[in-house]
């Protein structure tokens, strides 16, 4: 989804839940976070709907408004979840050289996020001919995509934890979140 069509989605859907009023701002910081994903807004507001109901148990027609601190915490329990059933499984099973070809890319990002495959190319010393059929590859997993003009981009929000441990500490979920 686009920015728009992100926040777009998040008033609405949260328009239907008279209990959680939401800042312009948090949706804004909550769309940021999501990259339009629709698994990762999906938990997002699932989260958002669990804590309110935690730690403010609001009554019928009561209007919460929701503090930073939710946000934050429905953000943290958001991305496990989406790094356990998103992030880890996406590379699991691809070749070597695609995974290769895949983190090179990532470092190669500038600060906007694109990849130009022609340095791409260069650091793997080979040309795009040699490599169209593991740059080919890598599009197959779906994490990243070809935006045109000789640039890639990753396809999936948050996709430092791809490569890099996310650490999430327990004193950060509450005794509520254990089921026996």
């Amino acid at each position: 989804m686009t920015k728009s069509e992100t926040i777009t989605f998040l008033a609405q859907t949260f328009a239907r839940v008279p209990e959680i009023a939401l800042a312009s701002a948090q949706m804004g910081r909550l769309g940021a976070f999501s990259g339009g994903h629709p698994y990762l807004l999906q938990l997002l507001g699932d989260h958002l709907y669990r804590l309110v109901e935690e730690e403010f148990s609001p009554l019928a027609g009561e209007v919460v408004p929701v503090p930073d601190w939710v946000v934050d915490r429905a953000e943290q329990r958001s991305l496990v979840e989406y790094k356990e059933n998103v992030l880890d499984d996406v590379l699991r099973g691809v070749h070597p050289k695609t995974r290769e070809y895949i983190e090179l890319a990532y470092s190669l990002r500038d600060h906007t996020g694109l990849i130009q495959t022609a340095t791409l190319n260069e650091r793997l010393g080979k040309s795009a001919r040699e490599l169209s059929t593991r740059r080919a590859s890598a599009l197959n997993t779906q994490v990243i995509r070809d935006v045109g003009r000789g640039n890639l981009r990753f396809a999936l929000p948050h996709c430092e934890y791809l490569f890099e441990p996310y650490e999430y500490s327990e004193s950060e979920v509450g005794d509520d979140d254990w089921e026996l």
